[in-house]
Formats: C-alpha cells, sequence, structure tokens
C-alpha cells in the first residue's frame, strides 16, 4: 500500500467526506513531488503509481498547485548526483 493511500484511508475514519478530499489531495501531491525527486519514473508512470488514470489531468493539477510542471519541478529539485 502506498503511502498516500494510508493517509486516504486514516484520514476517512477521522474525518468527514469533504476534509477527506483535501487531505487526499495533498497526500498524493507530497507523493508526487518525493517520486518526482527520488526516482526516474516518467510523469506518466507516476500519474498511474499515484492511481490517477490522466498524465494530462496530473499535469495541470501539479501546475495549479506549485506553479511549474512536473518535469520542471523535477530539473529544479533534483540531488545532483
Amino acid at each position: 500500500m502506498s503511502s498516500w493511500t494510508f493517509c486516504l484511508k486514516c484520514s476517512g475514519i477521522i474525518a468527514g467526506a469533504a476534509e477527506t478530499a483535501g487531505f487526499a489531495q495533498s497526500c498524493i501531491h507530497k507523493e508526487a513531488k518525493d517520486l518526482l525527486i527520488h526516482t526516474r519514473l516518467e510523469v506518466k508512470a507516476i500519474t498511474f503509481e499515484l492511481g490517477l488514470d490522466d498524465p494530462s489531468y496530473f499535469s495541470k493539477s501539479f501546475v495549479r498547485m506549485e506553479g511549474i510542471g512536473p518535469s520542471e519541478f523535477r530539473k529544479l529539485n533534483r540531488p545532483t548526483f
């Protein structure tokens, strides 16, 4: 079970539906950032790893939250080896 799935299940136990949706979105966003920084997965693969169906929707949502796309976020935040 991914960490965001765990967050979603736990939050559903202690919060109402609207609060759970916002919390789930935050968990998904955090997990997306972690995957972008710490893996070499393509954005499309990350979308599906997060349980989402549409890479285009994921990218647009990411831009709304971060102000930049997932690929640009990765370039700016990935550690150099």
